[in-house]
């Protein structure tokens, strides 16, 4: 009625595959569901774009995330092999890159979360052979230096936003490691990326996504 051309809505894992775990049940009610959102957003001409994760992991991933990539690609194979012929937008996670405190307790879990969207990048592309696009969604509080003639406070937004988009843009679009400035912080315990990891992740993103919010000042803290 407004004229928006597109919805963007996010698939609940959960509810999907309840116990959140590879070859568990799948409830079908749940894909039902969806198929009568996709298709009611295609009868009057709304392009649907899908998002596989938005922040709602099973509880039985949410204990461990050494075990995503399986339950996930597992999860995601359920809804993209019902959807494909109708969806033509594909987002793996929703904002993974500001998770650390609040789905994750570790920088590491980042990795399985990039590990995680590579393996259904793959199998999308090179089993399914499906022919939509595919992103991991970003957010961004851009870091500006609130002295931009203050070396330290340009350093300070650099730092920042190596911490917000470098972390996971670096391996996924440029095939390059985590920033030096992430992995050399103390106590991070970040473990690098391996080169293979690196292979695997890099051209797994079809277009940028995020979402920016509000921009804010950065500079060294006092101590």
């Amino acid at each position: 009625a407004i004229g928006i051309p597109y919805l963007s809505f996010s698939i609940s894992w959960p509810r999907i595959v309840p116990f959140g775990v590879a070859n568990s049940p799948v409830n079908t009610e749940g894909l039902q569901h969806y198929d009568d959102v996709i298709n009611t957003c295609l009868e009057y001409g709304i392009t649907p774009i899908v998002t596989l994760n938005h922040v709602d992991f099973p509880t039985a991933q949410a204990a461990d995330y050494s075990t995503l990539t399986d339950n996930f690609l597992y999860y995601a194979k359920q809804v993209m092999t019902r959807y494909a012929d109708r969806v033509p937008y594909w987002v793996t996670f929703n904002e993974p890159n500001i998770g650390i405190g609040n789905s994750f307790t570790s920088y590491n879990d980042l990795t399985h979360v990039l590990t995680a969207h590579a393996a259904v990048y793959h199998w999308y592309k090179e089993e399914l052979q499906g022919t939509g696009q595919i992103t991991m969604k970003f957010a961004n509080n851009l870091g500006v230096p609130l002295d931009p003639s203050n070396s330290s406070h340009v350093d300070a937004a650099l730092r920042y936003q190596d911490f917000i988009l470098g972390i996971m843009a670096n391996p996924l679009f440029l095939g390059e490691q985590y920033p030096s400035t992430v992995l050399n912080t103390p106590n991070l315990n970040l473990t690098p990326l391996t080169q293979t990891q690196l292979s695997t992740i890099n051209n797994t993103v079809d277009f940028w996504a995020f979402d920016p919010y509000v921009a804010q000042f950065a500079l060294p803290p006092p101590e």
